[in-house]
């Protein structure tokens, strides 16, 4: 699923998923 966040050309909607994607894997590699 990281992969996904290196790639630069997403639309500005793909890449406000993409964040939210993001907090949401951190939030898990903290309680892990």
């Amino acid at each position: 699923m990281r992969e996904a966040f290196m790639f630069p050309q997403l639309s500005e909607s793909s890449y406000a998923k993409g964040m939210t994607l993001l907090e949401t894997v951190r939030l898990q590699d903290l309680i892990l």
